[in-house]
C-alpha cells in the first residue's frame, strides 16, 4: 500500500475565541512516537497569553509513584496540542507528589534556538522584512508570518534627534 505525505499545518498565531482550556483531548507527545495520557491526573491548567514573550501553558500533574518524572517525556522537548496550538515543553518542576510542566509556544521555542547575530541595511530592508528573515531561517517547521505592512518603509530618523 503506498505511503500518503501529508504536510504539516504551519505553525500560527490565529487564536480562537477565548474560552475555558479543553484538556479532554490533550496528550504529551514526545520524540519517536511516545505518548502520555495525562488528562486524568491533570489537578490545574493555565493558559497565560501575551504578545510581549512567549505564551505559556502550565499544567499542574499528580504524580505520586514518580513514573512521569521518570519517563522519557520529561527529559526531551515533549509538545502537546490545546486549541490548535502547539506548546513544547520547556521546563519540568515537581514538589512531592505534584509535577509542574511549564510549555511555551512551539513556535517561539524554535525561534529560541537560531540565535547567531544577524544584521540589515537598514536603507535596503523594513523592519517587517528583517523579521520574516529570521522567521524563514527555522527549518523544523514551517512557521506563518504575516504583516500588511511588510514592503512599507519607515522613515529612518537622523542620529541625535
Amino acid at each position: 500500500m503506498p505511503q500518503v505525505r501529508t504536510r504539516r499545518r504551519p505553525l500560527g498565531t490565529v487564536r480562537p475565541p477565548a474560552q475555558d482550556l479543553d484538556v479532554a483531548r490533550m496528550r504529551i507527545r514526545g520524540e519517536r512516537r511516545t505518548a502520555a495520557d495525562v488528562r486524568k491526573l491533570i489537578s490545574d491548567a493555565t493558559l497565560e497569553t501575551t504578545i510581549e514573550g512567549a505564551s505559556t501553558l502550565t499544567l499542574v500533574v499528580a504524580d505520586p509513584t514518580r513514573a512521569f518524572l521518570r519517563s522519557t517525556l520529561a527529559r526531551t522537548g515533549a509538545e502537546v496540542t490545546l486549541d490548535n496550538i502547539d506548546y513544547r515543553l520547556v521546563k519540568v518542576s515537581h514538589d512531592t507528589d505534584q509535577v509542574t510542566l511549564i510549555f511555551e509556544e512551539l513556535a517561539v521555542s524554535l525561534l529560541r534556538r537560531y540565535n547567531k547575530p544577524r544584521k540589515s541595511n537598514r536603507a535596503n530592508t523594513t523592519r517587517a522584512q528583517f523579521i520574516q528573515g529570521l522567521v524563514r531561517e527555522v527549518k523544523e517547521r514551517q512557521i506563518r508570518f504575516s504583516c500588511p505592512e511588510l514592503r512599507a518603509r519607515q522613515r529612518i530618523a537622523r542620529a541625535g534627534t
